[in-house]
């Protein structure tokens, strides 16, 4: 049968099959739980002994008194405060010395100095032109003019030698470069002279006959040899035709 397509299929759901979930508990969640609490209990120790360490708090000094008292409080007697004598050494005594010396050596110079100065005694003017006798007067020189002669400087004299120099050195070159033109001209000369040379030995000419072929007379004669007889060969056919009638 046909099936009938103008009713719209409704699926119809059993709730008494659907499945409800029953808490469980497993080692492993309770394994967590104590590890998570034994790490946070270590965790807070710690924080407690790192605030414990930041606040440090030293001892009291103790007196000495108390630790005399305390060490030894039946034999405790009081000992005398020490006192300070003056030293009595030999750089103090040297430094002293060399001071009033020092002073000595000073007063005796500014004396001197004052003394210098007080006396000054200025020096005797000269000689005027009233005297004519005391006056200085000059005297004409014997020596001849100084004569100005041409000078040579050091440029101008490496410049001519620099110069000299580059030609020397450029007919040198220019020899050279002759020497070596000619070389090479000589070389050329002798390559194409061998190749003329090897040309020509690579030509094939005959070589003439002879005028004494022709002139000379021919004349035939008859051979003097004996003629060929023929032999018989010595096959091996009857021999081995008898072996094969003989199998």
């Amino acid at each position: 049968p046909m099936p009938d397509f103008s009713r719209s299929f409704v699926p119809k759901h059993d709730h008494s099959r659907l499945t409800e979930p029953q808490p469980f508990a497993l080692r492993s969640d309770r394994r967590g739980a104590e590890k998570e609490k034994e790490f946070a209990s270590r965790v807070e120790k710690q924080l407690k002994e790192e605030e414990k360490a930041r606040h440090y708090q030293a001892n009291p000094i103790r007196h000495s008194l108390d630790m005399n008292h305390s060490s030894s409080s039946s034999s405790y007697t009081q000992q005398p405060l020490t006192e300070t004598k003056p030293f009595n050494l030999q750089s103090d005594v040297r430094h002293e010395v060399f001071q009033s010396q020092f002073h000595e050596r000073v007063t005796q110079e500014l004396d001197d100095e004052s003394s210098r100065f007080s006396s000054f005694h200025a020096r005797k003017a000269p000689r005027t032109t009233s005297d004519r006798e005391g006056v200085f007067a000059p005297q004409r020189s014997s020596k001849p003019l100084t004569e100005v002669q041409n000078f040579e400087m050091n440029v101008d004299r490496r410049t001519r030698q620099r110069a000299a120099f580059d030609q020397v050195l450029a007919e040198k070159e220019a020899g050279l470069e002759a020497r070596r033109r000619d070389a090479e001209e000589r070389r050329m000369e002798e390559e194409q002279r061998e190749t003329r040379e090897m040309r020509k030995s690579m030509v094939v000419k005959a070589n003439p006959i002879p005028s004494s072929v022709y002139n000379a007379s021919f004349e035939v004669h008859r051979s003097t040899k004996p003629l060929t007889e023929p032999t018989s060969p010595e096959l091996r056919v009857s021999t081995r035709g008898g072996r094969t009638a003989a199998r």
